[in-house]
């Protein structure tokens, strides 16, 4: 069989259990088996696929089939430009948190060196991009999850950036210390969310997405101890689901009254960013 002939067969058995993205899917499995890019792809239809390439297709047909995250399934995952590994032990890192990150960027150009923490760190995504891009930054990267921070911790190791790992939930480890940079991306999913979430998230871990009844608990008990772990002139920023800008915003406003709370939109125009500067 060719290449071409199981992306074809391939493709035909995803779309019919509803697979949207069948073909990028079927083409992202065949350059993850023949170790090529997806723009040199063309050129490899026409050849003949090994046993050992179709037993390794079969497999992760049959998982993508099931509802795996084609991410899963390959293993990786890109962010700000970084191959991240990927697992079920984390979120899959998404576009949406790259607002984040480039604004963590942005107002780190500003300072000569800066200390830096990521709340909630998952596959350590914001923490090895922010180290790889602002070497002279100090990072601390913290997460609830023990297998979530091996998961982060491989990442540094793979990207070759030095990241300080600390398990904690939220301040609980880190009662002492004080940064100038938090970043965050927590569980912000609310129960009905939960509910409608695809099947294609419900691999993810739970504890990742989950934020409550309202998705905001995670924000409710974070605001009254910022102000303590922030520097003078230090910043934070949240990421935040679609319609919770607002409410995580009067949060902050009431915990740090004289803070200044701004909000800030992704590329489909909507409020992801919630910032807090002191």
């Amino acid at each position: 069989m060719t290449a071409e002939e199981w992306k074809r067969y391939a493709a035909a058995q995803l779309v019919l259990s509803g697979d949207e993205d069948a073909e990028t899917d079927t083409r992202l499995f065949l350059c993850a088996v023949l170790g090529c890019e997806p723009d040199q792809l063309r050129f490899r239809y026409k050849d003949e696929l090994a046993e050992e390439n179709l037993e390794q297709l079969s497999d992760m047909l049959s998982r993508r089939l099931t509802g795996e995250p084609e991410q899963y399934i390959e293993g990786c995952a890109w962010f700000m430009g970084l191959k991240f590994k990927c697992d079920f032990r984390a979120l899959i890192p998404r576009q949406d948190t790259e607002t984040l990150c480039e604004f963590a960027l942005e107002w780190l150009k500003k300072r000569a060196c800066a200390n830096v923490l990521d709340m909630c760190t998952g596959s350590g995504i914001l923490a090895v991009a922010i180290k790889h891009y602002c070497p002279n930054a100090s990072v601390t990267a913290s997460d609830i999850s023990v297998k979530a921070l091996e998961l982060a911790q491989e990442n540094a190791k793979n990207l070759k950036t030095d990241v300080r790992f600390v398990h904690s939930d939220g301040f609980q480890e880190l009662q002492d210390e004080s940064f100038d940079l938090i970043v965050c991306n927590p569980p912000y999913l609310s129960r009905s969310d939960m509910e409608e979430i695809p099947e294609t998230v419900r691999h993810e871990p739970e504890t990742a997405l989950y934020g409550g009844l309202d998705g905001l608990e995670f924000y409710r008990k974070i605001a009254p101890l910022l102000a303590s772990h922030l520097l003078p002139h230090g910043c934070a920023a949240f990421e935040v689901g679609e319609g919770q800008a607002e409410s995580v915003s009067l949060l902050f406003k009431c915990a740090l009254p004289n803070a200044a709370v701004e909000k800030k939109q992704d590329l489909n125009h909507i409020e992801r960013i919630v910032i807090v500067r002191t």
